[in-house]
């Protein structure tokens, strides 16, 4: 060929590649780098998305606008070098077929050898290298590819190092690669060799990856992050996860933007790795980016906080349940949870601070305590917390009548007793107050000449001069408050001055505490001796005309009552006392008493008790002096130096707040006392018992109406009693309760 053809060619190819790229202008503005991939999952997205690069579709779009500048420009090698780069950045890409053609027409020999001097065999060599395909690139000798590395470095050829760093990846040699790729930048920065490195410490982060060398790893994250790839942590932190190495995991999350995504690839990774108290904070702190957190703060919150009841550490779990309640008020599951773990807290003040926290926590401890009230029989306390008072009125209005008969001599032992009293309570704030003015009249008859009665023997003369019976008048006042942790009661009731003696004075002042195992009062007492017309009302000396007797027992009493498994209960109670009265002597004396019971209310079908107590008691009493007869220094009342009593008893109450209840007391029990006398002991041992039946029954909503029954015995002793009681409440009822029955002892009853 001569040396003119050789130019005319020259020209020819010029004007070729002149008009190729005119039809195709600006192709270098199209070449572009392929987009880091980014995990952007949507608020409302649970599950984490599959990796953007693992299997992408056959028809995912890449860009190959640079593959088609190299090869339009005659150079195989960085074309080659950017099919490469493509397939390391894109797995499972598919070389579009025009594509391979192209390729196919480079690496095709030229039909015509041009003469000039011969060929150089490092070109020759890189050109058949850039033919390989892809599945021939392992076969060849890494020796051979060393020393293209170190030619191409000698002759500065950036872009055939490039092409051997891209070779070395497609052959898993990522060192060998990034060595490339270094020495390419040196002798020319570029986007190619940034995108080389980027590649090339990603696959070393890899390596890292798999041989669990977390500082490794976090290196190669970095490098391949500066030199570009700016999702690497993100990537890799998810391919930890898949691989369940939650420690490499959480760390490349840890130095990834704190998108939600990558926060919730951290959360995850933390609570794979135990550190729940790490990825409840930090699902908490970034709660506001995603549902997704904002549960999962939520789901660690109460794990943690049961973890914490469950180890016994209730201040912890307190705390968590704590805030959880605050972000979820009206949870009722937070609001019992955070119940139960103060009741084992024990710290009252932690309750009071927690009610006045959390509304719903407020309205079931009112609606608890308003339970346990009613079980306690605090009926104005579970009426007040369950709001069923209006404006707090309910008014009762009460009348009653009550007679008792007791066997005995005519005018000392033997009495007759006729009670009839009006009454009125109301509910006042917190308190109840009653009123009540009682007519008492009693009668035992006059005592028979003869008997030893006052300063001497009755004769008949003076015989009528005995008081036989008397009528006497005593107003009452009474209050009483009821809370959640104790009971108080207090009265006063006057005896204006009688027939036979003067005025005289009672009063009572009681509380009730329930602490955890079970029940404790108190009550101070100042009250009357029943047993006879002296010991109540006075009498008549017929010698003389002056009085004695009106007896007031004033003391105190105490009963603990301590609640055993299996519904069992032991009560512990015991008074001391002194009696004294006009013309009287004192007479201190002292009681014990020991009862065990069990409640039993499903002994009786029909589920229709609200208990059924049965079990033994022991009781022992004293007092100083005998002061049972009815001379002066005497008073008339029953006053052994020993007294014992031991049987069974039993209790029974049918349930609240129905239209009617019935209850009922029952002892059966060996007596033994001793009395001291003038001509000795006396002792009087035998079978004694007391049974009280009472009932009240809804009439109308504004009537109620009660009756009762009481029998007692004992040797050479017989006492019944009945009575009549009707109640008016203000506000209408549509049930009775135990508070209405006739010997109840509320205010104004």
């Amino acid at each position: 060929m001569t040396a003119f053809t050789r130019l005319l060619l020259l020209f020819g190819s010029l004007l070729l590649a002149a008009e190729v790229l005119a039809s195709q202008p600006d192709l270098l503005e199209h070449q572009q780098h392929p987009e880091t991939n980014e995990r952007e999952v949507s608020a409302d997205y649970y599950l984490r998305p599959e990796q953007p690069q693992a299997q992408p579709p056959e028809n995912q779009q890449v860009d190959t606008t640079g593959i088609w500048y190299h090869l339009r420009q005659g150079r195989l090698s960085a074309a080659r070098a950017e099919w490469l780069r493509l397939r390391q950045e894109n797995p499972g890409w598919q070389t579009p077929a025009d594509l391979q053609a192209a390729f196919a027409r480079a690496n095709r020999p030229s039909a015509t050898t041009p003469e000039g001097p011969p060929p150089d065999p490092y070109l020759l060599a890189m050109g058949r290298l850039a033919s390989l395909a892809a599945n021939e690139l392992d076969r060849v000798e890494s020796a051979h590819l060393n020393d293209l590395g170190r030619q191409a470095l000698t002759r500065e050829r950036s872009d055939h190092l490039l092409l051997l760093g891209w070779i070395h990846l497609e052959r898993s040699e990522p060192l060998l690669a990034r060595d490339r790729f270094l020495q390419a930048g040196r002798l020319q920065a570029s986007a190619p060799v940034s995108d080389g490195l980027a590649t090339a410490y990603y696959q070393l982060a890899l390596v890292a990856l798999a041989n669990e060398q977390s500082d490794e790893l976090l290196e190669a994250a970095r490098q391949s992050y500066t030199w570009g790839r700016e999702g690497i942590y993100a990537e890799l932190g998810w391919q930890a996860f898949d691989q369940e190495k939650w420690q490499q995991a959480y760390l490349l999350f840890a130095q990834a933007e704190p998108r939600e995504s990558e926060l919730f690839g951290r959360y995850l990774a933390l609570q794979r790795l135990q550190r729940l108290d790490e990825a409840r904070d930090l699902a908490c702190l970034h709660r506001e980016k995603s549902q997704r957190l904002r549960e999962a703060c939520y789901n660690l919150e109460v794990q943690l906080a049961w973890q914490a009841y469950d180890a016994g550490d209730y201040e912890l779990a307190r705390q968590g349940f704590d805030r959880l309640l605050l972000a979820s008020p009206a949870s009722t599951d937070l609001a019992e949870a955070l119940e139960y773990t103060l009741q084992r807290l024990g710290q009252p003040q932690a309750w009071a601070v927690a009610r006045e926290r959390h509304p719903l926590l407020r309205a079931a401890s009112r609606q608890q305590v308003a339970a346990l009230a009613w079980a306690r029989k605090q009926f104005d306390l579970a009426t007040r917390l369950n709001g069923e008072t209006g404006a707090g009125a309910d008014w009762i209005l009460s009348s009653g009548l009550h007679f008792r008969a007791k066997a005995g001599d005519t005018g000392t032992t033997r009495l007759q007793r006729l009670q009839g009293y009006l009454g009125a309570s109301r509910l006042w704030k917190d308190w109840r107050l009653g009123v009540r003015l009682l007519g008492d009249h009693v009668d035992s008859g006059l005592p028979p000449a003869g008997s030893r009665f006052g300063s001497g023997s009755l004769t008949a003369a003076n015989q009528t001069r005995a008081l036989a019976d008397n009528l006497a008048y005593s107003p009452e006042i009474s209050l009483r408050q009821e809370e959640a942790t104790f009971n108080l009661q207090a009265s006063l009731r006057s005896l204006h001055a009688t027939e036979a003696a003067s005025g005289q004075l009672y009063a009572s002042l009681k509380t009730d505490l329930f602490p955890a195992f079970g029940f404790l009062s108190a009550r101070l007492f100042r009250q009357e001796v029943s047993d006879s017309l002296l010991s109540l009302h006075g009498a008549v000396d017929p010698a003389d005309s002056s009085s004695w007797g009106t007896l007031a027992d004033q003391g105190i009493s105490l009963l603990g009552v301590f609640s055993l498994p299996a519904t069992t209960s032991l009560a512990v109670s015991g008074s001391w006392g002194e009696v004294t009265g006009e013309r009287v002597a004192a007479n201190p004396h002292q009681n014990l008493r020991l009862d065990l019971s069990w409640n039993r209310p499903q002994l009786l079908p029909g589920d229709r008790l609200d208990y059924l107590r049965l079990g033994p008691f022991v009781e022992y009493s004293q007092w100083d002096k005998n002061l049972s007869g009815f001379a002066v220094q005497e008073g008339g009342y029953f006053s052994p130096q020993t007294y014992w009593r031991a049987g069974v008893q039993l209790q029974l109450l049918t349930l609240e707040k129905q239209n009617w209840q019935l209850a009922s007391q029952a002892q059966l029990s060996w007596n033994a006392s001793t009395e001291e006398g003038v001509s000795g002991d006396t002792e009087n041992n035998g079978l004694g018992g007391d049974l009280l039946l009472e009932g009240s029954y809804r009439v109308a909503p504004h009537l109620l109406v009660g009756g009762y029954f009481q029998q007692a015995f004992a040797p050479d002793y017989q006492d019944s009693r009945l009575g009549l009681v009707l109640r008016v409440p203000l506000d209408a009822r549509g049930w009775v309760i135990s508070r209405d029955l006739p010997t109840s002892q509320a205010p104004g009853h």
